[in-house]
């Protein structure tokens, strides 16, 4: 193994990565960008953060350092950006569901996601799916067919989620309540182990993100039954939606953005918006955007803005409304 690369590795896995501009044009820009992120490298979440990294070198700052910031579903990381000086130095990548549900979920939460950070730019949108696996017969190929067998068989009616409080969890209490019958979340400990039961035939089914499901569903281990968007999924357009299939009031999205601290100057953010939002028009961008099963947004300041304080209104009385009880910790 040569040099650089064990350099790479130990870097990536101590999760924090330099990505260094190379064009002349960065010789009079700050020297290091941080760019927080709340969640493990490997996953979606890190990849795009290294990737609107080595976008940013060069345009906001000589290098951008792609911070793993993880513990406590992201939140450590948003409050790690809530309390950096706002001078143009930190950014944060995050999931719009630490933000947009986190504040119905969580009993008490350190940040403001409003008050405490300043939009810079969405970068993408992406939408969940119900996949069924080996405990399912393999006749049943929609969602009026899945929901027949659950009320045939109430003691196997069962979907999988990344855990308590996420949005697939609030999807699998929609479902059932749209549908007319019983399905039970049941929370695992992230997406891999309940695949890993749903291909076993230990569950019978599992919501998330339908980028996770790509390989899954190409070796035919799991069956994609409906997405959550307004409109057919552009990776999977011979599936139909939850709404077309009869759940109506399943229609909803989540997408991943960049934040900077509250305060920050408005030159610096929207310099970095501009940034962001030719990025994702780029055929490159798009091509490894759409491997992890998300379409490019890329978004002005107050747009982002707005989708936020939307979606926070929405899952409000969304969360209220399934009874659920919010989380001490």
């Amino acid at each position: 193994m040569t040099p650089d690369r064990r350099h790479f590795l130990h870097t990536l896995s101590a999760g924090v990565l330099t990505i260094t501009a190379t064009q002349p044009r960065a010789q009079n820009l700050p020297e290091s960008l941080r760019l927080m992120c709340g969640f493990p490298p490997g996953g979606s979440a890190d990849a795009i953060s290294r990737w609107m990294g080595e976008r940013l070198a060069g345009v906001v700052a000589r290098s951008v350092v792609v911070d793993n910031r993880t513990g406590a579903g992201g939140r450590l990381a948003i409050e790690t950006l809530k309390s950096a000086t706002p001078d143009g130095s930190t950014l944060l990548l995050t999931p719009s569901s630490t933000l947009a549900m986190y504040p119905h979920v969580y009993q008490k939460l350190n940040y403001d996601p409003q008050a405490d950070l300043a939009p810079v730019s969405q970068v993408c949108d992406f939408v969940h799916g119900l996949a069924v696996g080996a405990a399912v017969p393999a006749s049943v190929r929609t969602l009026p067919q899945f929901i027949a067998w659950c009320k045939a068989h109430p003691d196997q009616a069962s979907i999988a989620n990344t855990g308590d409080g996420t949005m697939p969890h609030f999807l699998t209490i929609l479902l059932g309540r749209a549908m007319g019958t019983k399905i039970e979340a049941v929370p695992y400990k992230g997406a891999a182990p309940a695949i890993n039961d749903v291909i076993a035939g230990q569950i019978a089914a599992i919501i998330a993100p339908e980028g996770t499901y790509t390989s899954y569903l190409a070796d035919g281990k799991l069956r994609l039954l409906a997405t959550s968007g307004e409109r057919r999924s552009r990776f999977f357009p011979n599936v139909g939606t939850f709404a077309e299939q009869g759940a109506k009031s399943l229609i909803v999205g989540e997408w991943f953005a960049l934040f900077a601290p509250a305060r920050t100057p408005a030159a610096l953010i929207t310099r970095a918006a501009a940034t962001i939002t030719a990025a994702v028009r780029t055929e490159d961008l798009q091509t490894k955007l759409a491997k992890f099963g998300m379409s490019p947004v890329g978004s002005t300041p107050a747009a982002l803005g707005d989708r936020l304080k939307a979606d926070l209104a929405f899952w409000g009385p969304v969360v209220k409304s399934t009874g659920f009880t919010p989380l001490s910790t």
